[in-house]
């Protein structure tokens, strides 16, 4: 069965957040796009559509022979690990990715899947992210 996102305003969802997220907004052309699914068996899918654009330190003193490697962190605000584990139910094949994404002057080399936890001596630990490396190329012109 399936619900839009007013039930989702009446029970407990997660609270994740994009840890170096500088900006970040839920889609909502025509509605909010947030889906909450509950299968017979009582398992429980929630889903948002939402783009981030986040933050990646890059070191390019290596240019054009450097790999970049940028992550996506995700985290629980409040929850610590003994309230709510974060991880990638399959692994890599949870990243799905459009073999046409590019980067201007790079080459994206892979994706993949972590799962650690972050310490934070005030609060507790919280985890998860995926990673991207992507390598420099100088495009060759011939004339």
């Amino acid at each position: 069965m399936t619900f839009d996102s007013r039930l989702v305003k009446k029970i407990w969802v997660p609270d994740v957040f994009f840890v170096h997220s500088k900006r970040s907004f839920i889609h909502d052309t025509t509605t909010d796009n947030i889906m909450l699914r509950v299968y017979p068996d009582g398992q429980v899918l929630y889903s948002m559509r939402i783009t981030v654009t986040a933050m990646c330190n890059m070191d390019f003193s290596r240019f054009p022979l450097d790999t970049q490697t940028c992550s996506l962190e995700l985290e629980s605000y409040a929850y610590t690990d003994e309230d709510l584990m974060l991880y990638w139910k399959k692994g890599n094949e949870s990243l799905k990715t459009d073999e046409k994404i590019s980067l201007s002057q790079f080459l994206i080399q892979k994706f993949h899947t972590t799962s650690r936890l972050a310490f934070y001596s005030s609060t507790g630990k919280y985890n998860i992210s995926a990673t991207s490396e992507t390598n420099s190329f100088i495009p060759y012109y011939s004339t």
